[in-house]
């Protein structure tokens, strides 16, 4: 995951189900190099196949009155993220999410 071209390190990814609610959300941290893994916290809440949209962001600041999501908010709005990603059996490596600050036209 790239913000502006480079890894974006810490943010919280979400994959939520496009539309079939009982898939569950999954969701996981970056690491350094903005790579994620998500993995289910039991065997009772598996992660299951279908269709999801991933939305992203990533708090800094200090204090409730200082926070800011450095994430441009059409990345962490699942209604407007252009990521849109399928999950099937097994082990699935997702593109990376290129994001950027500057204006879409």
């Amino acid at each position: 995951m790239t913000l502006d071209g480079n890894p974006l390190a810490n943010a919280s990814v979400q994959l939520i189900p496009e539309s079939n609610a009982s898939l569950g959300t999954q969701a996981a941290t970056t690491d350094a190099k903005g790579a994620f893994t998500v993995r289910t916290v039991s065997s009772n809440t598996p992660f299951k196949p279908g269709k999801y949209v991933a939305i992203v962001s990533k708090l800094s600041g200090s204090g409730m009155d200082n926070m800011k999501n450095e994430v441009p908010a059409m990345y962490n709005k699942q209604q407007t993220t252009p990521f849109k990603v399928e999950i099937v059996e097994g082990k699935n490596e997702l593109k990376p999410f290129a994001m950027t600050t500057k204006q879409m036209r």
